[in-house]
């Protein structure tokens, strides 16, 4: 199991990536205030080794791409969200530099933003809205079957997701965290 936390109690987008043994294996940090989004991953909370940068390819959220590049700045994976397909219900590609696709990200249950949306708004209910719905997305594989389960925790002063693999090695690489991390960071923003 892996785990994503993001800082609620926060000026800048703060995103921790925990392993399977709980050690910080990537640490995000959003810069605010771009016209084009750019999140920075680094080796661990001190910031002192970077280990990838995702940049938006437009301003516009539609068919927005999102591209992974090493610290060379080769490109390595992409994150491209389905235009349509993702206004009632999250759709995204895990593409590879050469274009194919190696996962998809689709929402479980959308009716659970839905409701988080509009309870959030009902004073002093609003703040209670963590605890009571959970956004669920499904990770899967070319031929269509789950491979990981992205499941939002309860939470007050953070906002945490657990990544349970379902079969298979159990291992999800680094690059396929940050892009998920990328996902929930959009996902969040829309809601």
């Amino acid at each position: 199991m892996y785990r994503i936390i993001f800082k609620k109690v926060a000026l800048t987008g703060k995103v921790t990536v925990l392993g399977q043994q709980n050690q910080v294996i990537a640490y995000a940090h959003q810069k605010l205030l771009k016209i084009k989004e750019k999140v920075i991953f680094y080796q661990d909370s001190s910031r002192s080794q970077e280990i990838g940068v995702i940049n938006a390819d437009k301003m516009i959220d539609y068919n927005v791409s999102y591209s992974l590049t090493g610290v060379d700045g080769s490109l390595q994976y992409q994150l491209r969200r389905k235009g349509r397909a993702s206004i009632w219900k999250a759709n995204y590609q895990i593409l590879d530099a050469n274009d194919q696709e190696l996962y998809q990200i689709r929402e479980k249950n959308p009716w659970a933003k839905v409701m988080d949306s509009i309870a959030r708004e009902i004073p002093f209910v609003g703040i209670f809205t963590g605890y009571i719905f959970h956004v669920k997305y499904g990770l899967f594989d070319q031929s269509n079957q789950e491979v990981a389960e992205i499941v939002k925790q309860p939470g007050f002063f953070e906002s945490s997701f657990n990544i349970n693999t379902l079969g298979g090695s159990g291992i999800l690489s680094v690059e396929t965290l940050e892009l998920i991390v990328m996902m929930l960071i959009r996902e969040r923003a829309r809601s």
